[in-house]
């Protein structure tokens, strides 16, 4: 896996800020049955987290490879 890819994630401090308020946002905090911030959170996330889409494929073979570790050391205690 590239792991200099994920590791020189740039943030731009705007993104920063508005992530920071969705910490006080009640649906984003999963308590949907508050009023929701007005898709402010599908919003911040679609603006923010879109350049961070060229991950996708290091990212999935991260999970492939812990979901193998996991079988592995599963068989070997005889789970």
């Amino acid at each position: 896996m590239e792991l200099q890819k994920s590791t020189n994630v740039n943030v731009v401090p705007a993104c920063v800020r508005a992530l920071t308020q969705m910490l006080y946002c009640p649906y984003c905090r999963g308590m949907p049955g508050l009023k929701p911030c007005h898709s402010y959170c599908y919003n911040v996330m679609r603006g923010c987290l879109a350049n961070q889409a060229d991950l996708d494929a290091e990212w999935n073979l991260f999970i492939v490879a812990k979901e193998f570790r996991f079988a592995y050391n599963t068989a070997q205690k005889g789970y």
